[in-house]
């Protein structure tokens, strides 16, 4: 059974990634604001104020804290869904894929962090910063899930090591610059910040949810797509 999920985690993560590259390919011809890229800004600005972000409530495990990663262990059975009916229906909106060269990690980002999405894809906490943007971009994942293992292996990366996110065209690449655990209802983690930085959160000890293991880095370089001039443009 384990062969057969992972199959199906494999040709999920694929379709997902593809049809999100075909996306960002067809607005960049068209001359358009590829996914991910609406209002990007210089990533050595100011991040906005405000409030922190709220909370989504679905598969958190206390009512006003970070959500609740589902794990499954090595032992573990199917999940909610079976692998047929996973493997065709239509995936998460896609912003982006995160690649840590570390833990030989190539996932999709997807915008939310309900339930479903996070059986799909790394999820993106949608009131914190987006990619390459000044301020907090923060996502979740789950650590071992029946549908793929996405941050099951985050607990290897080290200070120092590079965190890759491509969206819309351009690619950002971060730098690991600390990593703690905090427990669930620690929720300062996705506060807005000054400086562009990623937060990776997921759970820890491994198949256990009583806290969470946050990774954090520091926006490095951004290499941008160049700007596609139109005809009858100035």
């Amino acid at each position: 059974m384990a062969g057969v999920v992972n199959g199906v985690s494999r040709r999920e993560q694929a379709r997902l990634m593809e049809r999100y590259e075909r996306e960002v390919a067809a607005l960049a011809a068209a001359g358009g604001t590829a996914p991910g890229l609406a209002g990007l800004r210089p990533f050595a600005a100011a991040a906005p104020s405000g409030a922190p972000p709220a909370l989504p409530e679905e598969g958190a495990d206390t009512g006003a804290g970070l959500p609740a990663m589902e794990t499954a262990g090595p032992e573990a059975g199917t999940g909610e869904e079976s692998p047929d009916r996973a493997d065709q229906a239509p995936g998460p909106e896609v912003i982006g894929i995160l690649t840590i060269p570390k833990i030989d990690l190539t996932v999709a980002i997807a915008e939310g962090t309900d339930d479903r999405t996070l059986r799909h894809a790394v999820g993106h906490f949608a009131e914190t910063a987006g990619p390459g943007e000044p301020g907090n971009f923060a996502l979740v994942g789950h650590r071992g899930h029946i549908y793929g293992p996405f941050f099951l292996r985050l607990d290897q990366v080290e200070v120092g090591d590079p965190i890759l996110v491509r969206s819309g065209g351009a690619t950002y690449v971060y730098r690991a610059s600390e990593i703690f655990v905090v427990e669930p209802d620690e929720t300062w983690v996705l506060d807005p910040t000054e400086q562009a930085q990623i937060t990776l959160i997921t759970c820890t000890p491994k198949w256990i949810n009583t806290h969470r293991l946050v990774v954090r880095g520091v926006l490095e370089a951004a290499d941008l797509p160049e700007p596609v001039h139109t005809a009858g443009a100035s």
